[in-house]
């Protein structure tokens, strides 16, 4: 990011934590830091890197340091997450829950942690419904009306097609050896005794979607991420469509620990757009911890690496441009002799006319995948896209150091320096 009237040294990263000689550059690493220290110039930024183990080791390796480092930054941005099952990459709910609880402490120390919402828009998975040895359902076909018809070369390669439209299919073999028809049914009305044929149902009912964890835990805040309108800057905003804004609702996590947020999703959910993307209702735990809690700009970032500058995109963008609003809004704090913002989502939902409500645009969108089956809208006041919408700094700085009511934001208080 380029700063006008920057000064040498600005560049500068404070301090670096973490496994020495074992920080590296890298497109995400780069996108953090420079949006950070160029929305944020003159704060001081730290770099906390750990050598990669596992997912959910690292994060408790991470969460332990800041537990038992004195001078830990006040705002931490992570651009990282899992959109999926968890036992997939080894992280198992007791270190889940490990992680979660080190999350609690921090809260209760004052500590801002912001998280990426995850760029796979609801979360839908369809994989592993497929198996190469037993398809589907052997000599029969399916009757109704065609989605979507073309050549493939077997019966598992069909059925893994489906899965992208989460519909029903039909293999009916050639007499061309290694080929065959396959059949995607916008709507299935019967079915008959076909001689070759292969059918199935895809996915599994209910489909499951996945929010992004850490993100959806209650005590970090969510971030997703928006675009101008025909990347035209000025025009409205809308929910990211180069990838999926990640939101939803957790399986894991409920709304008990996040009370500040249960009137925004009971108002949504009296009054949510519902299009052929929108979810089964069983599909969605309503009383699961809801996410994104925010969002920012997220496409189009200018990212200089390696002397040269690329176009970078994701809530791994918007995430860090958050995070350095944050402690621009605590350092103006600190200068009238106030606590940092520390736990943000009480205070983030206690003021939601100083965002700018996003309401064109759907997370029904994948990570490199185009359009999923299933996803959340857009729509007026929080929704699972784009949450409360993108930050009005000048309105979120006024409810930053507005008269003090109350001790969890107010007190006679302060910190020389904010930090990543």
């Amino acid at each position: 990011m380029f700063v006008s009237n920057a000064k040498t040294g600005d560049e500068r990263i404070y301090r670096f934590e973490g496994d020495p000689d074992k920080q590296t550059s890298g497109v995400e690493a780069s996108l953090d830091i420079q949006y950070i220290m160029g929305v944020a110039p003159h704060v001081k930024t730290e770099f906390w890197m750990y050598a990669n183990f596992d997912f959910c080791g690292d994060l408790k390796n991470w969460t332990s340091s800041l537990l038992t480092t004195t001078g830990v930054p006040l705002v931490h941005s992570v651009s990282y997450g899992w959109q999926g099952d968890l036992h997939a990459i080894q992280c198992e709910m007791e270190k889940v829950y490990d992680v979660d609880d080190a999350f609690v402490k921090l809260a209760a120390r004052g500590i801002s942690i912001i998280f990426s919402s995850g760029d796979s828009g609801s979360g839908y998975s369809p994989s592993g419904f497929c198996h190469q040895s037993d398809p589907g359902e052997k000599g029969i076909a399916l009757t109704g009306k065609i989605e979507k018809r073309f050549t493939t070369t077997s019966a598992w390669s069909c059925c893994e097609r489906a899965q992208d439209y989460a519909k029903a299919f039909t293999f009916l073999p050639s007499v061309r050896p290694g080929y065959g028809s396959c059949i995607i049914w916008r709507s299935v009305t019967g079915k008959k005794v076909q001689i070759g044929a292969i059918s199935g149902n895809n996915p599994p009912s209910p489909p499951k979607l996945y929010p992004s964890w850490p993100a959806s835990s209650p005590w970090v805040t969510a971030v997703g991420a928006t675009k101008f309108v025909d990347e035209k800057v000025g025009n409205a905003e809308m929910a990211s469509s180069q990838f999926g804004s990640g939101g939803g609702f957790s399986t894991m996590f409920s709304q008990t620990d996040a009370s500040w947020q249960v009137e925004a999703v009971r108002a949504y959910r009296s009054s949510h757009p519902k299009d052929r993307h929108f979810p089964p209702e069983e599909s969605i735990p309503w009383n699961g911890r809801a996410t994104p809690d925010v969002s920012a700009l997220g496409e189009g970032y200018q990212v200089v690496i390696g002397g040269r500058v690329s176009s970078v995109g994701g809530t791994s963008a918007s995430a860090p441009a958050f995070a350095a609003m944050i402690s621009l809004l605590n350092d103006a704090r600190f200068q009238r002799g106030m606590k940092p913002l520390g736990f943000l989502n009480p205070f983030l939902y206690q003021h939601p006319n100083a965002f700018t409500d996003v309401l064109l645009g759907t997370n029904a969108i994948g990570r490199g995948t185009g359009e999923i089956p299933f996803g959340f809208n857009c729509t007026f006041g929080w929704d699972p896209a784009t949450g409360l919408g993108t930050p009005k700094f000048d309105l979120l700085l006024d409810a930053a150091i507005e008269s003090c009511n109350s001790k969890l934001y107010c007190s006679p208080w302060y910190k020389t320096v904010a930090y990543k």
